[in-house]
């Protein structure tokens, strides 16, 4: 019971960490007011920590060792490969993402609207 609860723990905050707290620290700690000025961005914030407290119940419903063990392993080393390079993309993007809006580089003019559905676009993602 103790290390399911220990683990659930983890990843919520490697949830928060990952998508959130890396999402802020793009935008710099020292003007958070006027990261949440935006409603766009603090849906995200929002649907990031809802999300952080929903995975590890979703998580807890997948059953371990689906799936045909050698066919598996071919895949994993794939995945694997796939996930090395992904991940420091997706680093640099969650990074770069917040500080060009903050300082007006690479942005739409009146991108209002934008934002709303690229936040929509995240939740289907990430759902």
């Amino acid at each position: 019971m103790m290390k399911k609860l220990l683990a659930a723990l983890g990843l919520i905050a490697l949830t928060l960490t990952l998508y959130a707290g890396l999402f802020l620290l793009g935008w710099g700690p020292g003007d958070l007011r006027g990261f949440f000025s935006e409603p766009a961005r603090t849906a995200y914030i929002a649907f990031i920590v809802l999300m952080a407290l929903v995975t590890p119940y979703i998580s807890s419903l997948i059953p371990e060792g689906i799936g045909d063990k050698g066919r598996e392993e071919k895949h994993r080393t794939r995945q694997d490969i796939a996930w090395a390079v992904a991940r420091p993309i997706l680093v640099i993007l969650i990074l770069a993402m917040p500080f060009c809006d903050r300082r007006d580089l690479l942005t739409m003019p009146e991108s209002s609207p934008l934002r709303w559905m690229g936040l929509a676009l995240v939740a289907a993602g990430l759902s």
